[in-house]
């Protein structure tokens, strides 16, 4: 595996009680997700450069090779990032992991005006040249609920009853 600046992400423990557990940063994880450890020289340059331009201010990432490109995870105040390149290096995505109180006010305003006896839990925030999409999971006494806001609208993806 590449590490930068001599470290690389850290590993999560099972289950799902914090956003780093939630998307797992572990080796494992990646690898079963079709993640490879890749070498410097194997991570296309205009994707290297991408990346730094993008992120200045990243001191530990950790890059994988995926089927076509690769991802390069990282974290950014306190959040948890993943970036997406592809082959030639151009950027593809970027998903942002994150709790509540990092949730923009009018997402936060929009999902708690109409979910407001669930806590949310996690906030997966995907950016790419289509725009923003959240997915924000939302945990009640005896369930869990999976939305998606985009463009203001919210849409229920899955509901789950606790065991």
């Amino acid at each position: 595996m590449i590490m930068i600046n001599g470290s690389h992400a850290q590993s999560a423990n099972a289950g799902m009680a914090s956003t780093s557990e939630y998307f797992s940063f572990s080796d494992d994880a990646n690898a079963a997700n079709g993640f490879t450890p890749v070498f410097l020289n194997d991570i296309n340059t205009k994707a290297m450069r991408n990346f730094a331009r993008d992120y200045k201010n990243t001191s530990l990432a950790t890059w994988f090779k995926l089927k076509d490109g690769f991802v390069v995870y990282f974290t950014d105040k306190g959040i948890n990032v993943r970036v997406a390149y592809d082959r030639k290096g151009n950027y593809l995505w970027t998903i942002r992991d994150y709790t509540e109180d990092k949730l923009p006010f009018e997402i936060r305003d929009l999902v708690k005006t109409k979910y407001y006896d669930l806590n949310i839990f996690h906030i997966a925030e995907v950016r790419s040249d289509g725009g923003i999409a959240y997915t924000i999971k939302l945990e009640g006494k005896t369930t869990w609920r999976i939305i998606k806001v985009v463009d203001g609208e919210m849409t229920v993806l899955n509901d789950y009853v606790k065991n």
